[in-house]
C-alpha cells in the first residue's frame, strides 16, 4: 500500500500562512505546532489532533482549521490498490509578520 501524500501542498500551504490570525501569536515572534490529521478517502482532512503543542490554544485551533479548510491528499491506499483512510503527520510554523 502506499500512504496519503500531499496533492498541490505549494498552494495550500501558502493558503494555511496567509489566513493565520497574527493575533493569536500573543506576542510571541514565533509558534511552531506539531500535528497529525487523518485523511479520509476523498482526500480531505477529516479529523486533526495537536500531538506538540505551540503553547497557544488559539495557534493550535487556527492550525487544524487551516489544514481542515485547506489540505488536499492523494489519498492512501492498501495493498490491493484500493483508496483507504489514512493519515499524515506535520510542522506548521507561524511567524509575526
Amino acid at each position: 500500500g502506499t500512504p496519503a501524500r500531499t496533492a498541490d501542498a505549494n498552494i495550500w500551504a501558502a493558503n494555511i500562512q496567509r489566513d493565520f490570525p497574527t493575533s493569536a501569536l500573543q506576542g510571541a515572534e514565533i509558534r511552531s505546532v506539531a500535528i497529525t490529521v487523518a485523511v479520509g478517502t476523498n482526500g480531505r482532512v477529516s479529523d486533526c489532533v495537536v500531538r506538540e503543542t505551540s503553547g497557544s490554544e488559539a495557534v493550535d485551533r487556527a492550525a487544524c482549521d487551516a489544514m481542515t479548510e485547506h489540505a488536499r491528499f492523494e489519498p492512501a491506499k492498501d495493498p490491493d490498490g484500493r483508496v483507504i483512510e489514512g493519515s499524515y503527520s506535520t510542522r506548521i510554523t507561524y511567524r509575526a509578520r
